[in-house]
């Protein structure tokens, strides 16, 4: 009996409808989260390639290769989204 009155279930019925009727504006999670994804994800990367140098058989030549491609590219995402976002062609709303 107590056990059953610490212990309570939520009702989801209904949990699908509400999502259903939502909309996710992806420009907005772009424009407003453009600079976390861009730091986080150079993180990530020099992490990855530093922190295990398995992932590329020890190889610092392939390891750097990585970081010449990944990083300008990453890079590139970052500016080519602030620029869009600076001549309003990006809004968030």
């Amino acid at each position: 009996m107590i056990l059953k009155s610490l212990i309570q279930v939520p009702n989801f019925s209904g949990l699908t409808e509400t999502f259903n009727n939502m909309n996710f504006r992806w420009q907005r999670s772009v424009v407003k989260e453009n600079s976390t994804v861009y730091i986080w994800s150079l993180g990530i990367l020099l992490i990855l390639l530093f922190k295990y140098p398995e992932l590329t058989n020890q190889d610092t030549q392939l390891r750097n290769q990585l970081l010449m491609i990944f990083i300008p590219l990453f890079t590139a995402l970052y500016f080519g989204i602030r620029y869009l976002k600076k001549s309003n062609k990006l809004q968030g709303l």
